[in-house]
């Protein structure tokens, strides 16, 4: 009797270090299918990689084998399956900041900005060292921008941007959102500044719509000469070339249309006259500073070789000059002087050849 109770003690013992046994072959099985699916989706084969990962997810639940499936879902445009797999990749490991990155590209992909800018913020805390996420939160923020923009909330597109730029002031996309947000609530003041700075950060492409926007914030403020200069700018950039022409075309005529906002047509002539005269002038100005640090000044010790050197070549060319055969300016045939055998006859005197008649109405006459 006491041999059966030690015997069923023993099983009892048991039972945990066989079912211990059973999850870590589980697990062994579920890594192996998990290896199986990164090398397929290493070698761009996504539908494989997703059936390798599921099975692994059959035998095991791992934050990695939910983060993998997404990815694979992303690459295959289903967007809302990798959005679900990467948030519960970051449910069963919630400082995974690479699974909070992606979960936040994901949601910028579907056009979630405000989620997206949580999960990025949320990588970030968790790894402050990632640059991408903090790109990532710019283009969250711009594309939000743009929706409120687009959707007529332009208080609202606005105020995102003020956030936004307080944050990335040196994200060449986000300020272009800006600028043209600013341009459209009215606020050119705030669009200039945008402009110019996405026009400076902005390293390579195209820029005609960073020169659009600029032209379009000078010609609220009344700036027509640096507008124009925008808008031609803009031109170059075969995207803006006719919306830069019609803002040019609108530039032309709009002189005479000022006289509907009790404007003096003529002064504003006048006015946009004086400044492009002043512009020349600061043109002129800086070409005459420029020719004047340009020039080199000669030693004085060199001076008389110079001169003898500007000498000998202006011999020269008056040595080249010369006749073939090389006579002298002296030694050339003169022209003789032409003189008269008989006196001048004057217009008005009797004609010499005798038919009376004034000189001027008989041989005379031309």
């Amino acid at each position: 009797m006491r041999a059966l109770v030690i015997l069923a003690a023993l099983a009892v013992l048991a039972l945990p270090l066989v079912a211990q046994n059973g999850a870590d072959t589980k697990k062994v099985d579920a890594d192996k299918l998990y290896n199986e699916g990164n090398t397929l989706y290493r070698s761009g084969d996504f539908a494989g990689a997703i059936t390798k990962y599921q099975g692994a997810l059959q035998l095991a639940d791992d934050y990695k084998y939910r983060y993998q499936l997404g990815l694979a879902y992303k690459n295959t445009r289903k967007t809302d399956d990798a959005i679900a797999q990467f948030e519960k990749s970051v449910e069963l490991k919630p400082d995974f900041a690479v699974g909070h990155y992606a979960l936040g590209t994901a949601n910028l992909s579907a056009r979630s900005y405000a989620d997206a800018i949580d999960h990025f913020k949320m990588a970030l805390q968790y790894d402050p060292s990632m640059d991408r996420a903090k790109t990532g939160i710019a283009e969250a923020y711009s594309g939000e921008a743009q929706r409120l923009s687009d959707e007529g909330q332009l208080q609202a597109a606005s105020k995102l941007c003020d956030e936004a730029l307080a944050l990335h002031s040196s994200n060449s996309k986000l300020l272009l959102i800006a600028a043209r947000v600013y341009n459209k609530s009215g606020d050119s003041e705030k669009a200039l500044e945008a402009a110019k700075s996405a026009l400076e950060y902005k390293k390579r492409g195209a820029k005609g719509a960073e020169y659009f926007e600029l032209g379009i914030a000078y010609k609220r403020m009344n700036d027509y000469t640096n507008a124009r200069a925008a808008f031609n700018e803009a031109k170059k950039d075969p995207t803006y070339s006719r919306n830069a022409q019609y803002e040019l075309d609108g530039l032309k005529s709009g002189i005479q249309l000022r006289a509907y906002g009790q404007k003096d047509p003529l002064s504003e002539y006048k006015i946009e006259g004086f400044g492009m005269f002043e512009a020349m002038m600061n043109r002129v100005r800086e070409d005459t500073v420029r020719t004047l640090f340009l020039v080199q000044l000669a030693e004085e010790e060199n001076l008389p070789q110079r001169r003898q050197q500007r000498f000998s070549m202006t011999r020269g060319a008056v040595a080249a000059a010369r006749p073939e055969g090389g006579q002298q300016a002296d030694q050339l045939p003169r022209q003789q002087t032409v003189r008269r055998e008989s006196p001048k006859v004057g217009r008005n005197e009797p004609c010499p050849c005798g038919s009376g008649k004034k000189y001027k109405k008989c041989c005379g006459a031309t």
